[in-house]
Parts: structure tokens; C-alpha cells; sequence
């Protein structure tokens, strides 16, 4: 059976120079920037519109699709900051008491505060109101002694109060989906329950795998698996930092950066190991992305990683039902889908260089071949 054919001009204007959802791309992140630039009024305003008069005027469906790109980059950006920003509006400078599950428990000893609890609120309670509040928030709590609570632990919690932070400080917050910090020496909490989800069971799971890892082998080995392999850097934090001052020095600390090519070298050798079993090609396409997706599931994410992955499920999926792939486009797609449920990350160096690199190198590529 021969692949089918995607007419990949469709989403270029038709331009064949222009790589395939460029252009909508480059609408969502201008709708973005508009509404990140602008008082929220004057970018919903800006965005409804440019919206209207392209519907209007355009008798084509490419601009259109431009437009709403545009209006959903503004729109979005402005839900995402009203959201982790209800909580200083609610609270309002004040102590107030939260009733939530524990979600994960890191160290890090170079801190001040090392120890770091991740809570996500199901109820608060300010002071100056007699009813709890169903609100949904996540609060990273800093402190000195270690906590006495477990991922996994309904917990209530006393006299927490969080000031609302400087731009900067509060736009990295909203990309990493927390509302807030608060900081203590001790860190007081009454458990109430266990009230485990499957992500925590899975976020303890792996955990738990790591720890076994750490027992069977020597710290220096330990310490690059943790980091390059599972993508946990807070693990054997010393340890890492000695064998990156020793790759500096050879000029190959880009290695010990997780990226896609650690990711392609764990699909490489599963690929190699499969082309000795004499099965049909379905079975191994199936068999590589499932075994992908398990590695996934296992790791800590980045953005670099999360661009690598989507990349590569989406390529073989579209192998397994004999589609035809184009890697700009797949790029761009999942760029798209990274800027769709987290679009503050586009101010941000890692998602900038994560992207660019790439699709520079994708662009060469595209010029080499003639494609272009």
C-alpha cells in the first residue's frame, strides 16, 4: 500500500517556499505577544477586531485561519494570567488556610530552604471570610526542616500567606502551573487522608525506581543516568556538577543537556534490537512507539524533551497508518500545541532556543534538499 499524500501547501498560503503552518504559527505567537504587551482590554479588543474584519473583507480560508490564530494567541494568554492570578485576588495579601493533596516533595541542599512541597489547594479559607472557597491552585511551599508529609497526603494547612511577585518573577510561576510560594522554617501540616491519583502514583513509582537505581550502582554512574537519562538533576546535585565541570573542560557539556538525541539513541536501540526478530513491520512500529511512550511516562519532562517526543510520536504514528511525514510541519505542529496549553513559555530562553535551533536546522535541511 502506498503512503497517502498530505498537500502540506494547504497550511502555507499556497507559497511553496514557506514551510507548512509557519505562517498560523507565527499569528498565534503575535497574538501572544500582543496580549502579553498590552493592557488586557486593549489586546481582547485588538483580537476580536482583527477577527471581524477578516471574516468581513477575506474571501479566503487561510487568513481567516490566521485571524482566529491571532485572537486565540491574545484570548489565551489573558485566561491563563486571570487564572494563577485569582488566587492574590482572593487572599488578598493575607493569611488564609488551604485544604489540598500533596503532589511532590523535592531537596535541594544548596538552597536555604531545601526543602521544597508542592500542594494542590482544593479549598481556601482567608481570614476575613467564615466559608471555605472551592478554588484550585498549586502552591510550592519552601522550607528548612524537612516536611512530614508524604506525595499522595490530604493535608490542611494553617497561617499561609503569599504576596504577589514581580512580573518576571510571576510570569516563570505561571509557566511551571504554580500560583505561589510561601516560606517557613517548619512547615506544619495536619494529614487528613491518603487521596492518591494515578499521576502521583506514577510520580512515586518513579521515584521509587530511582532510589533502587542508586542502590545497585556506584554515585558517578548514578549521576548521569539520573540527569540524562530520567531528566531528575536535583538527584546527586554535587556529584552532577563535578562531571559537568570535567565535560567543560573537553568542551561536551551539550551531552549532559537531555534533549532529542537521547531520546533518538533510546529509540534507535529498539529499533536495532527489533530488526533481529523476524515480525511483521506493524508489530515493530506498535512495539517502538509503546516502548517510547513508557520511557515518557517514566521521565521528567523539559521543554526540550517534550518537543523531541511529540516529534517523534507523531512521526511514527503517522508511519503506522502509512501517511506521509514532513518534519518542519510536524515541528510546527507541535510548537502550536505547546503554545495552546501553556503560551507564556514563549518569553522564555528555553522554549525560544528549543524551537529556533530546530527549526533552523530543519529549514537547512529543507534548502539542502531542494525542497525549499
Amino acid at each position: 500500500m502506498t503512503r497517502q499524500p498530505i498537500n502540506f501547501n494547504a497550511f502555507s498560503f499556497n507559497l511553496p517556499w514557506v514551510p507548512p503552518l509557519i505562517i498560523e504559527a507565527s499569528s498565534l505567537m503575535l497574538g501572544i505577544s500582543i496580549g502579553h504587551s498590552m493592557p488586557s482590554w486593549i489586546g481582547m479588543l485588538t483580537a476580536l477586531l482583527s477577527l471581524y474584519f477578516t471574516i468581513k473583507l477575506s474571501t479566503f480560508s487561510q487568513p481567516l485561519i490566521c485571524a482566529c490564530c491571532f485572537t486565540f494567541g491574545v484570548i489565551s494568554l489573558q485566561i491563563q494570567k486571570d487564572y494563577y492570578s485569582n488566587l492574590y485576588t482572593i487572599t488578598q495579601n493575607k493569611n488564609f488556610s488551604i485544604v489540598g493533596t500533596v503532589e511532590e516533595i523535592s531537596e535541594n541542599i544548596d538552597n536555604k530552604f531545601p526543602y521544597l512541597t508542592v500542594i494542590t489547594t482544593k479549598k481556601i479559607k482567608p481570614y476575613s471570610v467564615k466559608k471555605w472557597l472551592n478554588s484550585e491552585h498549586k502552591i510550592q511551599i519552601y522550607s528548612i526542616n524537612k516536611p512530614y508529609v508524604q506525595p499522595g497526603d490530604k493535608i490542611f494547612v494553617r497561617k499561609i500567606k503569599i504576596s504577589k511577585p514581580k512580573n518576571s518573577f510571576l510570569n516563570h510561576l505561571i509557566k511551571e502551573g504554580a500560583s505561589g510560594t510561601f516560606f517557613t522554617n517548619t512547615f506544619y501540616a495536619k494529614k487528613l487522608k491518603k487521596d492518591e491519583s494515578y499521576l502521583q502514583k506514577l510520580e512515586k513509582f518513579k521515584k521509587q525506581l530511582l532510589l533502587k537505581l542508586k542502590n545497585k550502582i556506584n554515585p558517578e554512574s548514578y549521576s548521569l543516568v539520573s540527569s540524562v537519562f530520567f531528566g531528575q538533576k536535583s538527584e546527586n546535585k554535587q556529584q552532577t556538577i563535578e562531571q559537568k565541570n570535567n565535560f567543560k573542560t573537553w568542551g561536551l557539556s551539550h551531552q549532559l543537556a537531555r534533549s532529542g538525541l537521547h531520546l533518538a539513541i533510546f529509540i534507535l536501540l529498539w529499533q536495532i534490537l527489533l530488526s533481529f526478530i523476524p515480525i511483521h513491520i506493524k508489530i515493530k512500529q506498535i512495539t517502538v512507539l509503546l516502548m517510547g511512550s513508557i520511557y515518557g511516562l517514566l521521565t521528567w519532562w523539559s521543554i526540550s524533551f517534550f518537543r523531541a517526543f511529540l516529534c517523534f510520536f507523531l512521526y511514527k504514528t503517522n508511519e503506522l497508518f502509512e501517511l506521509q511525514s514532513n518534519f518542519t510541519y510536524l515541528l510546527t505542529l507541535t510548537c502550536l500545541i505547546s503554545l495552546v496549553f501553556n503560551p507564556i513559555q514563549l518569553f522564555f530562553l528555553d522554549f525560544q532556543l528549543s524551537f529556533a535551533l530546530t527549526f533552523a536546522l530543519s529549514t537547512t535541511g529543507l534548502f539542502k534538499t531542494n525542497q525549499i
